[in-house]
């Protein structure tokens, strides 16, 4: 079974039934590419960064246990969205934490979790 996780600005849920839809349900929020990658850099030297290609990212982020596997994600293509795999660690957790440093605080982040691809 693959698990894939996600941070959004806009609540999955509303996002995706029409009659939910409303102003709250999109968001401004873009993340730049080079800019998200520097940060990385910053908080993980040893961070594997595989392409940037107009403003999209795919990462691997080496664990400091080596017997681990590393932390792998992407910025989706409308540069408001991280994908990752789940990784059985601290470094999992410092991710998400990171992340939510790294975006103003003036954006909500929602968290969603798909199995198999179903959300």
């Amino acid at each position: 079974m693959s698990t894939t996780y996600f941070i959004a600005p806009y609540n999955p849920e509303e996002w995706s039934n029409p009659k939910l839809k409303n102003e709250r349900t999109e968001s401004d929020l873009i993340i730049l590419g080079t800019d998200y990658t520097n940060k990385m850099l910053l908080q993980w030297p040893k961070v594997h960064i595989y392409s940037i290609v107009y403003g999209i990212v795919e990462w691997s982020i080496p664990n400091q246990n080596e017997l681990l596997d590393p932390l792998i994600g992407h910025l989706q293509h409308n540069r408001q969205v991280v994908a990752f795999q789940p990784n059985e660690s601290i470094l999992f957790y410092n991710y998400i934490l990171w992340h939510r440093m790294v975006i103003s605080p003036k954006y909500r982040l929602f968290f969603l979790v798909t199995l198999d691809g179903i959300a």
